[in-house]
């Protein structure tokens, strides 16, 4: 028996007609039958069609948000590794944002804004970073992994935009969760904040629980010699 043909990203990219198509077909047929199929009980039938057609669309709709996110990525990472970030990041931005209002009910199209958040602030465009991190972190709020990024790079976005005490209250939120992978970089960044913000007690704290809680983190000696004086 012959092998099915296997559909390649580049067709899956460029074939969104063809499956539209398709789904409003097996609806179209639904709705032309629905005399014969309630005649012989087919109500059920008909929702099996329409749950199914759903179905298929929105595993193909997840799917493509995805691989364009991926191809974006690479495209971000080759236009920043061959010329600079900022010209890559220009290059890029459009893409991104059509990705984002496109796909923003899908896994795939929220993740890129958390992606897209980080390359803005990686390139010091803060202002865009905030605004997409704060929408991404709606998304992710019950997820504590991707929430302490988004929180993270928040906090780094303030800063750059010289706002410390909002950059503040985001590492503190971080420091107050229960993570331990991420708690002693937030009390570091905590740590130095207050420093800035000329709140010597608060700094201090911040290392001294650092040093306390955290002996195996890289930070620790810092820390340490911060608490020291």
């Amino acid at each position: 028996m012959a092998k099915p043909k296997r559909v390649t990203r580049k067709q899956l990219l460029k074939e969104p007609d063809e499956f539209i198509t398709t789904t409003g077909r097996i609806i179209q047929w639904g709705q032309q039958h629905a005399r014969q199929l309630t005649v012989a009980g087919g109500i059920i039938a008909i929702l099996l069609v329409l749950v199914t057609a759903y179905r298929y669309y929105d595993n193909w709709v997840e799917n493509k948000a995805f691989l364009l996110l991926d191809e974006l990525v690479l495209k971000y990472e080759t236009e920043k590794s061959s010329s600079d970030a900022m010209l890559a990041y220009q290059s890029t931005q459009e893409d991104f944002e059509n990705l984002i209002r496109k796909y923003d009910k899908t896994d795939g199209g929220r993740i890129a804004m958390f992606v897209f958040a980080g390359i803005s602030n990686d390139v010091g465009d803060a202002d865009r970073a905030i605004e997409h991190y704060e929408a991404s972190l709606k998304f992710f709020e019950s997820d504590p992994t991707y929430r302490n990024f988004i929180l993270s790079g928040l906090g780094y976005a303030y800063e750059k935009n010289k706002d410390v005490s909002k950059a503040v209250s985001y590492f503190r939120q971080i420091a107050d969760g229960s993570d331990p992978a991420v708690i002693d970089l937030a009390l570091f960044n905590l740590g130095r904040l207050y420093q800035q913000m000329g709140d010597t007690e608060k700094s201090v704290a911040a290392y001294t629980r650092l040093t306390t809680d955290y002996a195996d983190s890289i930070y620790y000696e810092v820390a340490k010699e911060k608490v020291s004086g």
